[in-house]
């Protein structure tokens, strides 16, 4: 590849890539929904303004890593002369986390190296560009933007692991991507309850591979050392912050159990089903709702508790379907293992947002980055059509201008395509889609028996 080619191909659209979170976050500067709740925690924490121990106006519900990545850079930025109300230090703040989005992008198209996908460079300039791809950050004033770029980080160590295994050469170096991925899963936790909905696939990645580390001969304590060494750094920063009292005083305890509390409202400006119940989104979850008649007898349920009922269900219906996928094949690859385990984040991220009551507006933020490259992948190797790409960023389209509809105004044309309840159908549709096509495959690969053909 000549060098213009190369610099137009490869290097144009890094470039450009990097730079789309920093033009956008310029471009609208008034985009700084949390941003004030930040500051207020920075006064709280660091300028002495808790009452008996705890922060009054806006108490602390994010663990450790997300108080220093919230708080800690509000706070920073005063000390390096942004002084004054808080709107001094938004937008620092956001081109601070429009660096961090511009490492998650350059992590992106890390993946789509390592899994060998064509044009990794244009389709990461592409996914940069999707509104889905700046709602969960620095466009919002948020730090969505820090858990993934440890859930980046965690799947691509993850897929490094298991390289090194597959090649059965200098397996020293496993231990030092499973002590990333071992980081990244713990410092994913302590920054924002949300990555719930990921960290287990990591955590079955993490263990996984552990048992092919021992099975290939390599110890395991000096990755047990470094693991202990970042838990108790992790469990001594988890004291360091304002809690109410009956939490032990952890901060990871107090944002997990009791930080939140959505789920006990019918949306939060989210796209579940039950918001196409036409309740008002503020309604309790947790009382009888009527759901549709059958046969003329009325059925209803209570939200907070079929939610969940559907999300365990569609859920083992998918880890199931793709075990049998993986049962199918001869060898499971690196490559392979990642990939499903980017689809089975992806669908657990999806289905949250379908099935589970008080979901926000943000809460799909995740699944891009994850259902993407896996698609992607399986359009390598011709297991799905351009269509069924199309389909999801046309989605992820939407979903991202939804998010810029609730946090600042659109043309109302725009405003009609993104609508909660188009949405909503949208990722109804797609879910279940998702189930189907995966149980349709795991089905076809039974009858067929297994496959010979690798990984």
């Amino acid at each position: 590849m000549g060098f213009t080619k190369h610099f137009c191909v490869v290097v144009l659209p890094i470039l450009l890539a990097v730079a789309i979170p920093f033009v956008a976050v310029n471009t609208f500067r008034n985009y700084s929904c949390d941003i004030d709740i930040f500051a207020t925690w920075a006064d709280c924490v660091w300028n002495g303004r808790a009452v008996n121990g705890v922060c009054e106006r806006f108490r602390i519900n994010y663990p450790s890593v997300g108080i220093f990545f919230s708080a800690g850079v509000m706070q920073l930025l005063s000390w390096v002369g942004f002084e004054g109300p808080f709107q001094v230090r938004a937008q620092p703040f956001r081109l601070v986390a429009a660096a961090v989005d511009s490492i998650n992008i350059l992590l992106f198209v890390t993946m789509l190296r390592a899994l060998r996908v064509r044009f990794a460079e244009l389709w990461t300039l592409l996914f940069a560009v999707l509104p889905s791809s700046r709602v969960g950050g620095a466009m919002f004033g948020q730090i969505d933007g820090v858990s993934q770029l440890f859930l980046s980080l965690g799947f691509l160590s993850a897929h490094q692991a298991w390289s090194v295994l597959d090649m059965k050469e200098r397996l020293g170096r496993v231990h030092v991507w499973l002590l990333v991925l071992s980081t990244s899963i713990l410092c994913a936790v302590s920054t924002k309850q949300l990555v719930v909905f990921t960290v287990p696939v990591l955590g079955i990645l993490f263990l996984h591979l552990c048992h092919k580390t021992v099975r290939a001969g390599c110890r395991i304590w000096p990755l047990a050392l470094g693991v202990s060494i970042v838990v108790l750094a992790l469990c001594i920063s988890d004291r360091l912050f304002p809690v109410p009292n009956g939490f032990g005083g952890s901060v990871m305890f107090y944002s997990l159990l009791a930080g939140s509390g959505h789920g006990g409202e019918i949306s939060n400006n989210g796209f579940n089903i039950f918001t196409l119940l036409s309740l008002p989104p503020s309604a309790k979850s947790d009382q009888w709702y009527p759901f549709f008649n059958l046969f003329g007898v009325r059925v209803s349920g209570l939200p907070m508790y079929i939610g969940p009922i559907l999300f365990t269900v569609a859920n083992l219906a998918a880890i199931f379907s793709l075990r049998c996928l993986l049962k199918s094949l001869a060898r499971v690859d690196a490559t392979t293992g990642t990939v499903a385990a980017l689809a089975m984040a992806a669908f657990l991220n999806l289905s949250m947002n379908v099935f589970l009551t008080g979901t926000h507006e943000r809460y799909l933020y995740h699944y891009g980055f994850f259902m993407v490259p896996c698609l992607l992948w399986l359009r390598s190797k011709r297991k799905v059509s351009l269509s069924v790409l199309a389909i999801t960023l046309a989605h992820l389209t939407i979903y991202g201008l939804y998010v810029f509809s609730v946090i600042g105004r659109l043309p109302p044309i725009v405003g009609i395509v993104s609508s909660q309840r188009v949405l909503t159908m949208a990722t109804l549709i797609i879910c279940i889609a998702a189930l189907v096509g995966l149980i349709k495959a795991a089905l076809y690969c039974r009858i067929r028996g297994p496959s010979h053909v690798r990984g």
